[in-house]
């Protein structure tokens, strides 16, 4: 598995948020203007989790360095930390309606994706781009989606 280098991925989302910053200010419609701005937020969360992660990754480095923790713990911490549990493993995330419930059954729990569709990337005004830029550089996935 190759490991997740935080900084540079805040970097990345960072550079991107600018670009959806940029967009917003070019926004005619309300509509358009409110996915802008929830994307803004949702870009903020994923910096604040990158953050968060590369913090506590040097933190459990000193830990493990200072042979406070074993190497299995340190794995075991490191395994799936904020940003990939809230980002990156539970499929699209929408600027727009809910489309991800949670189902229990048999004492399990999982996330399931609800049947939703698109909003016209004209009517997105520049975000459907934007979106796609962030997926291809991020593995994070956005839509603008009704149910």
């Amino acid at each position: 598995m190759t490991e997740l280098n935080h900084i540079a991925m805040f970097e990345t989302v960072k550079a991107i948020r600018k670009s959806v910053d940029l967009s917003y200010e070019r926004c005619e419609t309300a509509f358009a203007r409110s996915l802008h701005a929830t994307f803004l937020n949702k870009l903020d969360d994923m910096m604040d989790d990158l953050r968060h992660d590369a913090d506590r990754l040097s933190e459990l480095r000193q830990q493990l360095q200072a042979a406070e923790i074993t190497e299995e713990d340190f794995n075991l911490l490191t395994d799936r930390m904020d940003f990939e549990w809230n980002w990156l493993d539970d499929g699209p995330h929408s600027l727009l309606d809910q489309i991800r419930t949670t189902a229990w059954g048999d004492g399990e729990e999982c996330v399931v994706i609800l049947d939703y569709t698109v909003v016209p990337a004209a009517e997105q005004e520049g975000l459907a781009e934007l979106c796609e830029q962030l997926r291809e550089q991020t593995g994070v996935v956005f839509v603008a989606a009704r149910r």
